[in-house]
């Protein structure tokens, strides 16, 4: 898939739109490489589940977050799709709260949004309304985690 380019910006490099993206456009796949331990470039998948990308030069590699993202990680095929309309020459992100549950590398967010959560530091850290309305955009572990929260209440 050719939808994205990467490009260096003054935050770093980050993957870009090469035409414009309708809603639930597929961006691109994730490489199916799977491994039982987390790193700072792995996706979490589920409790010992972690995808991780085989070629350091892959678009995948560099999905920056945004606390009020235009893409989100489909799980049940392991793709990035549009969250809505994104333009030509835009920046596609998504939301790292949606994969990392207690993030071992936190960082201060510069996305900018009215929203954003200025501490990127896992699922794990936000409040119970927060949660709830990711909900239908986690991955498998996070809803796992969620659920048993729930039935704490």
């Amino acid at each position: 898939m050719n939808n994205v380019k990467i490009k260096q910006t003054n935050k770093g490099k980050g993957i870009f739109a090469a035409y414009e993206l309708q809603k639930e456009t597929k961006i691109l796949k994730f490489e199916r490489n799977f491994v039982t331990l987390p790193n700072t470039v792995t996706l979490r998948i589920d409790e010992h589940k972690h995808q991780l990308s085989t070629n350091p030069h892959s678009a995948e590699n560099y999905i920056n977050h945004a606390c009020d993202p235009n893409a989100y990680i489909d799980f049940n095929d392991l793709s990035l799709r549009a969250l809505r309309k994104i333009k030509l020459e835009e920046e596609i992100t998504y939301n790292y709260f949606t994969s990392d549950w207690d993030n071992e590398d936190p960082f201060d967010c510069k996305c900018g949004s009215p929203c954003c959560k200025k501490l990127i530091n896992g699922f794990k850290h936000l409040s119970l309304t927060e949660k709830k309305k990711l909900a239908p955009l986690l991955s498998p572990f996070l809803k796992k985690k969620l659920g048993e929260e729930l039935t704490l209440l």
